[in-house]
C-alpha cells in the first residue's frame, strides 16, 4: 500500500475511518473501510463497509464468497467429497450447518451465517459470542456483546444507516447523496467530517476529504480505467503517485519525487510484488520475493542481498523461517502450532526452547523457558470468556500471583498483585475506566469528550485540562498549578509549534514529506534562541545537520540504511567516521576514524558483546545484564514483564537504582531503600512534571516527545537537552547555575546509562554514538530488513518507544485521539482486534496490549494480502516475547 493508500499492484484506493471504539475490554467498535473498487451499496453506501457487514453469498452451486468488512473477497469452492475448499492461501475455513454456514477465520473466531449470507454471530476463540441482529427488512439493527453493551443503527428509506448509537449513548449520524455515495457523519460533539465525490466518470470514486476543521484535508484521483494514481494531503503534503504500467508493472513515486517500481505475480487471484527496483524502499520490506505453491511467502531478499527463507504447513502456519539463509550467520526459530487452533506451542531459538500448554480455547495455561540451561515456568486460570483470573510467576523462593476479579461488565472490578496491594476500578457505560483507586486510596478520575477524547485527568485533587480543536488534536495542556502548553498545527494536522506560559516557543518547518528540516527555539522576547537545519536523503534518511554554530555533520547509509561514514565539519577543521558492516548480517563490525579503529564483537545471537572500553553480558532473552569495565561493573534486574526495573553495582551512583514502569513510561526512580529520588508525571506519551523531594518541575517535550527543557514554576531552566538527531549531545544540567540536575529520559523508551553510554530502549539498548541498537531485533524483520538499525535513519521523525519497530510520531494527535494515560496499565480482557495487523499496531503501541495479545486472549492470526506473513511472523515472535518476559521474570 502506497500513500494514503493506494494499492499500486490493483489501482484500489483504500480509506479506513475509525467512528468508534470503547475501552480496553470492549468488544463493540464501529470502522468503515473504503474501497473505490468495490461498487457493492452496503449499509454505508457504495464501497463502505463497516466492521459488522461481513456476508456470505452462493454464487452457484459449487462457489461461495465471503466479504469481508476490509472489502477483501475469499472464494470457497464446492469438493467432489461435499467439503467447502477455500484457496490454497486462505486459512479460513467454511463448514455447511443446520440453517446456514460457519465460517471459521485465521484468529479461530466462528462466525455463524444464515443460508441467505447475513451474519448472525461472532464467537471468539476465547468464547464470548457477539450477536447481531436484523429487522424484517433483513437490516442490521443491534450489535450486543454478553457484559450489556450494544451498538444500534437506524436507517433512512434508502435503506442506508442513518445513526449509530454507540455503547454509553453517543450519537453518529450519516448523510448520503443521490448516488448512495457516504457524504459525512456527524459525531457526538456534533462535528462534521465529509467526503467528496468528484469524478463524472466514477460516481462513487472518493477524491477527497474535508475534516472536521472545514478543511479539505485530503485529495486522491484516478486514471480513465479507474486506477486510483495519486493521494495527497492539503497543500501538497505527502503527495503520492502511482503509474501502471503495459508491461504489468507499477511505479510509485514518493513526496520526495523518487520513483521506485514493483514487479508483479498473482496466484490465486492475489497479486503480490516479485521484485521492486529504483530507489530503496525500506516500507517494501525487501527488494525480491518468492511465494510456495500454496501462495505463502518463500523467500526475502533485502536491499543488501541477505536471505531470509520461510516454510509453511499446509493450514498455512509459518513453521520455521531462517534469516541470512546459506550463510555461516544463518539464524532459524521453528514454530510447533496447535492442532487444530492458530496458537503456537513450541517455539524453538538459537539457545531457547519455549513451550506452552493450551486450554480448550488456546489460553496457556503453562509456560515454560528453557534457555541456559535454566527452566522457568508461569501458569495462568482463566474464567469462562477468557479473562485471565490468576498468574502465577516463576519465582519459587516467594509468592509470585496476581489475582484480577473481573465485574458482569467484562471489565476488571480489582487486581491484586503479589503483595496483597489492591488496584480497584470502575468504568463507564463505553467501556472507559472512571476511576482508579491505587491500594494507598489515591483515586485518580478521568472524564472523556462526548466523542471519547480524554478531556481531564484528576489525582485527587490535583487536576490536568486538555483543550482540543475540531479534529481532536490537543491545542493546550492546562496543568494542576494553572501553567500551560500550547500547540498549532497546519491544515495537513502536523505540529509547527509548542508555546509554555512564559512564552517560550518552538517553531517547526516541515518538507512535503513531513519531514522537519528546521527548529527555531525562542525565548520569551521572541528572540531566537537556538536553530537546526536539517536535510534527508532520496528515503528519508537524515542527511546533514547543520547547527547555529555553523556545524555541519553528513550521513550516508547502505541499502538496509546502515550508517556508512559520519562526517562532521566545523569552520577547517573536518573528521570521518567510517563504519564497516559484515555482510550478511547487518552486525556492525567495526569503527574507524582519521586515527583510531575500534573492533565490536558480537555472541552467536548477534548481541554486541565488546567494544574495547567493556564487556556485555545478556541474559536468555538477549536482555543487557551486566556492564563490565576496569572501574567496576554494573548490574541489571529485568521483571516478569521485561521492564528493567533495577540496577546495583560499582558503575551505578548510590550503587543502587529501582525503576517504576507504566507500560513504555518511567514513572519513578528510587534508592535502595525506597526513598523516591524522582518521579515522573505523563500525559500520554509526554513527560510534563519532574516530581522531586525538593520541589516540581515542568517538563517542555519536543515533537517526539524527548525532555527538551525542565524549568521551575518560575521559567527558570534547571536542564535543557538540545540532542543532534541521534541523540548523541549530553543535555546541559546546570543552565543557570543553580546545580546539577539529572534527568536522564532521552527518546521516547529511552532511559540514559552513564555506565554505557548507551540508552535502555525496553525491549533493548540503543547507542546514540553510532545511531543503532546494540542487539538484534526481537521481532525480527518485521520491525524492517535492518534489524539494528534505528527508526530507518530519520530520528528527527520517527521513534521507537519499545525498542521493536519505528513509527511517524505525531505525538500530539496520538495523545489527542486516543486516552493513552490510563489505557497501558489497565488490565486486559480478550482483544478486540480480529488481525495479527491490528494486533501487531497495539501491540506496538500499548504494552498492556500486547500482553494481551500474546496470553492467548487476542488472537495470533495472519493477515489478507502481502503482508500476511510478516504480520503472523511478528504476532509468533512478540507471543514468545511476552510469554518469556513473563516466564523469566
Amino acid at each position: 500500500m502506497e500513500g494514503n493508500p493506494i494499492n499500486a499492484a490493483t489501482g484500489n484506493k483504500a480509506q479506513a475511518e475509525m467512528d468508534f471504539v470503547g475501552g480496553p475490554n470492549l468488544l463493540l467498535a464501529l470502522r468503515r473501510v473504503y474501497n473505490s473498487q468495490d461498487t457493492t451499496a452496503t449499509g454505508f453506501g457504495v464501497g463502505w463497509r463497516g466492521t459488522w457487514h461481513r456476508t456470505l453469498k452462493q454464487v452457484n452451486a459449487t462457489t461461495i464468497t465471503a466479504t469481508r468488512e476490509s472489502g477483501r473477497v475469499e472464494t470457497f469452492t464446492k469438493t467432489s467429497t461435499g467439503l467447502w475448499q477455500g484457496d490454497p492461501d486462505l486459512i479460513s475455513r467454511l463448514v455447511a450447518v443446520t440453517g446456514g454456514w460457519r465460517l471459521t477465520t485465521a484468529d479461530d473466531n466462528e462466525e455463524a451465517y444464515l443460508t441467505d449470507g447475513r451474519l448472525t454471530s461472532i464467537t471468539t476463540r476465547a468464547g464470548i459470542i457477539l450477536t447481531l441482529t436484523y429487522d424484517t427488512l433483513k437490516r442490521l439493527t443491534r450489535v450486543a456483546d454478553p457484559f450489556g453493551h450494544a451498538m444500534i443503527f437506524t436507517y433512512d428509506t434508502a435503506n442506508r444507516i442513518s445513526q449509530m448509537t454507540a455503547p454509553g449513548g453517543g450519537l453518529y449520524k450519516y448523510t448520503y447523496d443521490a448516488k448512495h455515495n457516504l457524504t459525512s457523519v456527524t459525531y457526538p460533539d456534533l462535528k462534521v467530517r465529509r467526503y467528496v465525490y468528484e469524478s463524472t466518470s466514477y460516481p462513487n470514486a472518493l477524491t477527497g476529504i474535508v475534516d472536521e476543521n472545514g478543511v479539505r484535508f485530503a485529495t486522491y484521483a484516478y486514471n480513465p480505467r479507474g486506477q486510483a494514481i495519486s493521494s495527497q494531503h492539503v497543500g501538497g503534503v505527502n503527495k503520492t503517485t502511482v503509474t501502471y504500467n503495459a508491461n504489468g508493472t507499477s511505479g510509485v513515486t514518493d513526496p520526495r519525487g523518487n520513483l521506485h517500481t514493483y514487479a508483479l505475480t498473482t496466484q490465486f487471484d492475489m497479486v503480490k510484488p516479485t521484485a521492486v527496483t529504483g530507489v530503496p524502499v525500506p516500507n517494501a520490506g525487501g527488494k525480491a520475493f518468492t511465494y510456495d505453491a500454496k501462495g505463502f511467502l518463500a523467500s526475502r531478499t533485502d536491499f543488501n542481498g541477505r536471505v531470509t527463507t520461510y516454510i509453511h504447513d499446509a493450514r498455512g502456519n509459518e513453521t520455521s523461517h531462517t534469516e541470512a539463509a546459506g550463510t555461516p550467520q544463518a539464524r532459524t526459530i521453528s514454530t510447533t502450532w496447535h492442532s487444530t487452533l492458530h496458537v503456537p506451542t513450541r517455539i524453538v531459538e538459537p539457545n531457547r526452547v519455549t513451550d506452552i500448554v493450551l486450554d480448550v480455547r488456546g489460553n496457556p495455561l503453562i509456560t515454560t523457558v528453557t534457555a541456559g540451561g535454566k527452566t522457568h515456568r508461569v501458569t495462568a486460570t482463566y474464567d469462562a470468556v477468557g479473562h485471565v483470573k490468576t498468574m502465577d510467576g516463576a519465582r519459587t523462593d516467594a509468592v509470585d500471583i496476581t489475582t484480577i476479579n473481573w465485574g458482569v461488565d467484562g471489565n476488571p472490578l480489582n487486581v491484586t498483585n503479589a503483595r496483597g496491594h489492591i488496584t480497584r476500578y470502575t468504568w463507564d457505560a463505553a467501556g472507559r475506566p472512571k476511576t482508579i483507586t491505587d491500594p494507598n486510596g489515591l483515586v485518580t478520575t478521568f472524564s472523556y469528550t462526548p466523542r471519547g477524547f480524554l478531556s481531564s485527568v484528576a489525582e485527587g485533587t490535583e487536576l490536568t485540562r486538555y483543550d482540543r480543536n475540531a479534529v481532536g488534536d490537543v491545542t493546550r495542556i492546562t496543568f494542576p498549578d494553572r501553567s500551560f502548553l500550547n500547540y498549532t498545527y497546519d491544515q495537513a494536522h502536523r505540529l509547527t509549534g509548542i508555546t509554555d506560559a512564559l512564552g517560550n516557543r518552538i517553531a517547526y518547518t516541515l518538507d512535503a514529506a513531513s519531514n522537519v528540516t528546521k527548529e527555531n527555539v525562542f525565548d520569551p522576547a521572541q528572540v531566537l534562541a537556538r536553530t537546526q537545519s536539517r536535510a534527508y536523503d532520496t528515503v528519508n534518511r537524515l542527511a546533514q545537520l547543520i547547527n547555529a554554530q555553523g556545524k555541519i555533520t553528513n550521513f550516508t547509509y547502505d541499502a538496509n540504511s546502515n550508517r556508512l561514514t559520519q562526517k562532521t565539519t566545523r569552520g577547517t577543521a573536518v573528521t570521518t567516521e567510517t563504519y564497516v558492516i559484515a555482510p550478511p548480517s547487518n552486525r556492525l563490525s567495526s569503527i574507524t576514524t582519521e586515527t583510531t579503529t575500534r573492533t565490536l564483537a558480537h555472541d552467536v545471537t548477534g548481541n554486541q558483546t565488546g567494544d574495547g572500553t567493556g564487556t556485555w553480558l545478556y541474559d536468555a532473552r538477549n536482555r543487557l545484564v551486566r556492564v563490565s569495565k576496569i572501574t567496576g561493573s554494573a548490574d541489571y534486574l529485568i521483571n516478569g514483564l521485561g521492564e528493567r526495573v533495577r540496577k546495583t553495582g560499582a558503575l551505578v551512583p548510590g550503587g543502587a537504582v529501582h525503576f517504576l514502569y507504566e507500560g513504555s513510561r518511567l514513572l519513578g526512580e528510587y534508592s535502595a531503600t525506597g526513598a523516591p529520588l524522582q518521579e515522573t508525571v505523563w500525559l500520554g506519551d509526554l513527560p510534563v512534571m519532574v516530581i522531586k523531594p525538593t520541589a516540581n518541575y515542568f517538563i517542555t517535550p519536543d515533537h517526539r516527545g524527548a525532555p527538551h527543557a525542565i524549568t521551575l514554576a518560575t521559567g527558570r531552566p534547571v536542564r535543557t537537552w538540545n540532542p543532534d538527531p541521534f541523540g548523541t549531545t549530553a543535555p546541559n544540567q546546570n543552565p543557570s547555575g543553580a546545580g546539577i540536575f539529572v534527568y536522564n529520559l532521552r527518546y521516547p523508551g529511552q532511559y540514559f546509562d552513564a555506565e554505557t553510554g548507551a540508552h535502555y530502549n525496553m525491549a533493548r539498548d540503543y547507542n546514540p554514538g553510532i545511531g543503532r541498537y546494540i542487539q538484534s531485533d526481537p521481532i525480527g524483520l518485521v520491525g524492517g530488513v535492518n534489524t539494528y538499525g534505528y527508526v530507518g535513519g530519520n530520528p528527527v521523525n520517527r521513534i521507537d518507544s519499545l525498542g521493536l519497530c519505528c513509527a511517524w510520531k505525531d505525538v500530539w494527535n496520538d495523545v489527542g485521539k486516543v486516552w493513552d494515560t490510563v489505557k497501558d496499565y489497565l488490565p486486559q480482557g480478550p482483544s478486540p482486534v480480529d488481525s495479527a495487523c491490528e494486533a501487531v499496531e497495539v501491540a506496538a503501541e500499548h504494552p498492556m496490549n500486547s500482553q494481551r495479545v500474546l496470553l492467548g486472549q487476542a488472537n495470533a492470526v495472519t493477515c489478507s494480502n502481502n503482508s500476511r506473513m510478516k504480520t503472523l511472523t511478528c504476532t509468533i515472535i512478540l507471543t514468545t516475547e511476552v510469554l518469556l518476559s513473563r516466564a523469566i521474570g
